[in-house]
């Protein structure tokens, strides 16, 4: 986890709706949550949580990036990936000065709308993206909790491959998988509290015995 909400961003996203037939699920909710953001994308298949440093994002309430504005934020990553590398690179753990990238929530054009706006104040570079407004995303939360390691391995056959080879792309470094219930299975990372969750597209009677057996407590 670092300070660079960008990245954070940039890998749950790939976690939402691309048919955009949703505003709310191909969109990319960012919450303030205590010292972290919580960073959120879905499209009721595959769920992507990704945190990030609450230093620098000046936000009181959660929003949701409309989908329309995802490949602006894309681009200003990517253009600026190698010189957030550096900064983090020359930063002292223990006093980090100022924030790497500022987030804060101001008016756009229209009447009425909000936009959010993207600052690395040592480049100079800022992106204004677009917010969805009157919706709420839903509360993913409680998928957090319960689960044990799956000892037993993953057969590519219970899950939409696509999903799972997105897990690294979101998650990267080390993770591991925990049952959670004859319905999904959850992808954690080792190092931090982000994590993927993936529904299986089915799993056989007779290992979904083995899987999850009566009276395990789980699900």
């Amino acid at each position: 986890m670092s300070d660079n909400i960008l990245s954070a961003i940039c890998r749950v996203m790939l976690a939402r709706d691309t048919d955009k037939a949703s505003a709310l699920l191909s969109g990319v909710h960012i919450n303030p949550d205590g010292d972290l953001v919580r960073c959120e994308a879905t499209n009721g298949h595959i769920l992507a949580v990704c945190h990030a440093h609450k230093s620098g994002i000046e936000l009181n309430a959660p929003v949701i990036i409309s989908h329309e504005h995802l490949p602006r934020l894309v681009n200003f990553h990517t253009r600026n990936r190698k010189g957030l590398e550096n900064i983090a690179c020359r930063r002292d753990p223990a006093n980090p000065g100022r924030p790497a990238v500022v987030v804060r929530e101001i008016n756009g054009d229209a009447q009425g709308s909000k936009v959010l706006e993207f600052a690395i104040p040592a480049m100079d570079d800022v992106c204004r993206v677009k917010l969805v407004a009157g919706i709420r995303f839903p509360n993913v939360r409680p998928q957090e909790s319960g689960g044990k390691v799956w000892k037993i391995g993953i057969g590519g056959g219970h899950f939409n491959l696509r999903y799972l080879s997105l897990i690294p792309k979101i998650l990267g470094g080390n993770y591991l998988p925990y049952t959670m219930s004859a319905k999904k299975t959850i992808w954690k990372s080792t190092t931090s509290g982000d994590y993927v969750l993936v529904m299986p597209m089915s799993v056989p009677e007779i290992e979904a015995k083995e899987l999850f057996p009566a009276g395990s407590g789980i699900g």
